[in-house]
């Protein structure tokens, strides 16, 4: 392929593969042979393409997620003007900025990649029982975090939303909070803004655009849980899953340049 070829490949590549009338939008090397094949009547072997890509120092990637509904005017409508928003309310408060966030783990472990000789697949032990643990935590741009285990098949309502709130505040007895959280129901329930109402002097809440978790770092704190730190967990109840999760939980919050480095990730930054 002459330079010019590769740019114009280049260029194509940074599109979805749907573009290019495949069935998905995931990138092979055997559909970038395929499309080469249609737009420059050249054939490549797999494997000078997959070498040409190590070169521009391109690599397989697991895209991440973006809901169909998410509406993107609302999103850009969002950073360009909520966003600004915040920050003046937390100039003018002096407050701090926690976003927020809710997820559940699984006593079912996930499972990543290991080494073996070939043909013969490892073999890993994990517990045939169900259950989950919710639980809840807040970051901030400065790097901390705090978080909330909620007792075995307790699940999130407005109400153990407003009891996570009244913890916060009553960690930072001397300063004004702005929390900014989703749309679920269980947040934006009327209890919650009643609670928020009468609380206006010390703290505020902002709502993320619907089906937008890539706006919220907290987001980030569920990935490094959930697929690094208890990867393959060998907890078999769910006292064990409590603990287990708790010291991880505890691992994350003390390293506040990782917490810091989920905000780099995001165009909220």
């Amino acid at each position: 392929l002459s330079i010019a070829r590769k740019k114009r490949l280049l260029a194509f590549l940074k599109k979805p593969a749907t573009a290019f009338d495949f069935e998905t939008p995931l990138w092979t090397c055997k559909r970038i042979q395929q499309l080469i094949m249609k737009k420059f009547y050249i054939t490549l072997h797999e494997n000078a393409i997959y070498r040409w890509l190590k070169q521009l120092e391109w690599s397989p990637q697991k895209p991440e997620r973006r809901a169909t509904e998410a509406d993107e005017t609302a999103v850009r409508r969002w950073l360009s003007e909520t966003w600004p928003k915040i920050l003046r309310h937390a100039r003018r408060w002096q407050a701090i900025i926690y976003f927020q966030d809710e997820s559940g783990v699984a006593l079912t472990a996930a499972l990543g990649t290991t080494w073996a000789p070939i043909g013969k697949t490892p073999v890993v032990k994990t517990t045939g029982k169900r259950g989950s643990i919710m639980l809840t935590s807040v970051i901030s741009p400065a790097g901390h975090m705090l978080f909330r285990l909620e007792k075995p098949k307790r699940r999130i309502t407005a109400a153990v939303h407003i009891e996570f709130l009244k913890q916060v505040m009553r960690h930072h007895p001397n300063r004004k909070l702005i929390i900014i959280e989703d749309n679920a129901p269980v947040l934006i329930a009327r209890a919650v803004g009643d609670f928020a109402q009468q609380n206006k002097k010390r703290l505020a809440i902002y709502y993320l655009p619907t089906y937008s978790p890539d706006l919220n770092p907290d987001e980030k704190v569920w990935r490094q849980l959930k697929q690094h730190e208890l990867k393959a967990h060998q907890a078999i109840s769910i006292p064990e899953l409590r603990i287990l999760v708790r010291n991880k939980m505890r691992s994350i919050q003390h390293q506040p340049k990782m917490l810091k480095a989920f905000f780099q990730e995001k165009y909220v930054t």
